[in-house]
């Protein structure tokens, strides 16, 4: 049995009764002068508990008597023997029980075969009994009438199990139970299967996956039980009852076993989610995302998107501003030249009472071009006329600055030269040579480069 199923019993209670009889005894033969000697019959049980034989001890002492159990023939293989004593001019039925019970085909020819050396008969009937029964004596020879024979065996029986005995399934969905039939006796045959009560009125299916299993009588049988709930099927509790029948000569026998199947609403939801989850912007231009509505459950309302948390002076537009799930939406940012800073971005969809978020976050910079400063100490120079001065000219890149730098000097006195001489990559020293002019001059020191 499969991890998981319903317990099933470890036997049932064995019921005996008659499969093949042939009852109207007349003349006789006698065994041991007709042997080998027997009646072929098919059985209809898949057990042998017993076999009568209406005979006759003719001696005037208790005999032996052997009841052999032979398949498909006179001289074919015995699969049970039994002997017992019979008491000098007994005459009668004379049962031969076999315990554990001889397991048997159904529909296979079987040979009962007697045996002794002593004078005892076997009763012969007035007329054939069955289809495929016949009397056998003197080495094979068939005549179309039987000998006096009863057998008995136990009525098959059979066991059903679930796989669950209790499921919950949610509307527009299915689940699945497995149905084991188990056999007893060697029980076998169609055993048709059923549900009961009809629950699509309530919008729930019950289906087999065969209707008709076959119980083989070593490996059972085994089919699918699908429980499908429609997307509008009333959600609550509900017993079912699942049922199968096997039926024979013997008449009928049916076993069941209960089923609760819940029924649940399915959530009816959304979900909102943006990617990327970071974009950097140049203030003054725009960038997109994505925006992702999706339905939880059967979700059929109208979804309503909107933006919050954007820079000052930014503005937002969505290729599609609402829809009913599932739907996507391209969200455009577009920013202002403004200081750069950072943003947590909150897109909102509403929506069927329901209210959900998702969020990004958005870098606003501003690009600093390649530029550089220029610096000259000491401020201011007094010297002789016919002295030098020298000064620190330094220059300072910014945003990456890397070019070369010239450096030009205006101003001087006309009787005045200047030197510069590079100290560093972006530093040099200015020396100014005077001459005989004297008085107050202001120096502009330009720095050129970069293009």
């Amino acid at each position: 049995m499969a991890a998981g199923l319903s317990p099933l019993p470890v036997s049932a209670v064995p019921v005996e009764i008659y499969d093949r009889t042939c009852a109207s005894p007349g003349g006789w033969d006698y065994i041991h002068y007709h042997a080998p000697i027997g009646e072929a019959f098919k059985p209809r049980l898949g057990t042998i508990t017993s076999v009568e034989v209406y005979v006759e001890n003719k001696a005037s002492s208790t005999e032996p008597l052997t009841l052999r159990i032979r398949k498909g023939s006179i001289s074919g293989p015995t699969v049970a023997s039994k002997t017992r004593s019979l008491p000098a001019g007994a005459a009668g039925w004379f049962a031969f029980p076999f315990n554990p019970a001889v397991e048997v085909d159904p529909g296979t020819t079987y040979v009962i075969e007697l045996v002794t050396d002593e004078p005892i008969v076997w009763y012969v009937t007035s007329s054939d009994c069955a289809a495929g029964q016949q009397r056998i004596r003197d080495g094979g020879t068939s005549f179309p009438d039987d000998y006096a024979f009863k057998t008995k065996g136990y009525r098959p029986d059979f066991a059903i199990g679930l796989s669950e005995t209790q499921v919950t399934v949610r509307q527009g969905e299915s689940i699945q139970v497995e149905v084991t039939l188990s056999p007893f006796y060697r029980a076998q045959g169609v055993v048709p299967l059923a549900v009961s009560p009809d629950l699509r009125g309530h919008g729930i299916a019950l289906e087999f996956s065969d209707e008709d299993p076959y119980l083989d009588p070593d490996d059972g049988a085994s089919v699918v039980l699908t429980i499908s709930a429609a997307e509008d099927a009333d959600a609550g509790e509900y017993e079912v009852t699942v049922a199968g029948t096997l039926s024979g000569f013997w008449g009928f026998l049916s076993k069941s076993e209960d089923l609760t199947v819940r029924v649940e609403e399915t959530p009816r939801d959304f979900e909102v989610s943006v990617t990327p989850s970071e974009r950097t912007v140049e203030a003054g231009s725009q960038t997109t995302y994505t925006v992702e509505v999706t339905p939880v459950g059967n979700f059929d309302q109208t979804v309503h998107l909107s933006v919050t948390g954007l820079p000052e002076g930014a503005t937002y537009s969505f290729s599609r501003t609402s829809g009913v799930p599932p739907f996507s939406s391209t969200l455009t940012v577009s920013t202002q030249a403004s200081t750069p800073q950072a943003h947590f971005l909150t897109v909102t969809g509403t929506g069927g009472g329901k209210a959900h978020t998702a969020t990004t976050h958005l870098n606003v910079q501003v690009t600093v071009e390649p530029d550089f400063s220029i610096s000259v100490s000491p401020p201011s120079r007094t010297v002789a006329a016919g002295e030098a001065a020298e000064y620190s000219i330094e220059v300072t890149p910014t945003g990456g600055f890397t070019s070369p730098v010239t450096v030009s000097i205006a101003g001087l006195p006309s009787d005045a030269t200047f030197e510069v001489t590079q100290t560093g990559a972006y530093t040099a020293t200015l020396r100014v040579q005077t001459g005989e002019t004297v008085g107050s001059f202001v120096l502009t020191v330009t720095a050129a480069g970069g293009g």
